[in-house]
Order: C-alpha cells, then sequence, then structure tokens
C-alpha cells in the first residue's frame, strides 16, 4: 500500500466543530492502492485531487503542496513535521471542506500538506481522521472498495 506516516505536531482531527455535512457510500474499484478523486474547498477556493490514496497507516489526511496552493494556509510557515517514507517533512494547516464520491462532505476539517511526488500518482492522503467517520471495506477478491458515512 502506501507509505506510513507519523505525526509530532499540532493538527487536531478531533475539533468539535468537525461534522459530517453530508452522509453517502460509494463503491470503486482498486488495483491494489485505493484511490478516488475528491475536492477540498475554502470559502471560493477549489483544490481538486485526482488521485486521493485511503491509508490506514495515516492517522491524518494530507495533500500534496502543488493543489494546496490554491488554498490559504493557517499559519502561513510550517505549522508542525510530519514523516513521510521515513523523511521529516514541514507542513502547513488548512481547515477545508472536504468532497468525496458519493456526496459525502466533511467540513471544517484540518488537513496539512506535504510533498507527496515520491507517491506515484497520488496528489492526497486520506487518513484516518476521515476513514474513522464512516466504514471502509476493501473486498480484495472482487477488487473494490466501499467507504460509507
Amino acid at each position: 500500500m502506501t507509505a506510513r506516516y507519523g505525526h509530532a505536531g499540532v493538527l487536531d482531527s478531533n475539533r468539535k466543530n468537525v461534522h459530517v455535512e453530508r452522509h453517502g457510500a460509494f463503491t470503486q474499484t482498486h488495483d491494489g492502492c485505493l484511490n478516488s478523486m475528491a475536492f477540498v474547498s475554502q470559502g471560493d477556493r477549489v483544490a481538486v485531487l485526482h488521485a486521493a490514496r485511503w491509508d490506514t497507516g495515516s492517522n491524518y489526511t494530507y495533500i500534496d503542496r502543488c493543489p494546496a496552493s490554491a488554498l490559504d494556509p493557517e499559519g502561513g510557515s510550517a505549522d508542525f513535521v510530519s514523516g513521510v517514507a521515513g523523511e521529516m517533512n514541514e507542513s502547513r494547516s488548512y481547515t477545508v471542506d472536504l468532497q468525496l464520491p458519493g456526496g459525502i462532505r466533511i467540513s471544517n476539517i484540518e488537513i496539512g500538506d506535504l510533498d507527496l511526488s515520491s507517491l506515484r500518482n497520488c496528489d492526497a492522503i486520506i487518513g484516518m481522521d476521515i476513514i474513522s467517520k464512516g466504514k471502509l471495506i476493501v473486498d480484495g477478491k472482487a477488487g473494490t472498495f466501499t467507504f460509507e458515512i
């Protein structure tokens, strides 16, 4: 699957005002990597995530720095340090709304940005801060995964 992520910073995935705005479900095929399309919005700013990788080994959700450049970082400089594939990286935090397939929308979630270029065809990591809000089912035999909230 994907590289495992550690976290030594202050991302707060348990914020009281984070809520699932729209419930839904989707099922997609996979080829060993669980990827889906997603959108991150912040007011009128939108970042399209063409390949968001679902990673149960990541505590938090991250987007690549390229799509993150469309957003407004809360801190203006590095807020915390995260480990990606054994390397430590500075990261900025963003408060965003996350739209997933199936009409799922999670509002006011805090995510970080990282250089994800070492992960081929991946511009976001959907971590346990999102996955734990719903049910992720991986059917290896059928080659599908389903997420529902």
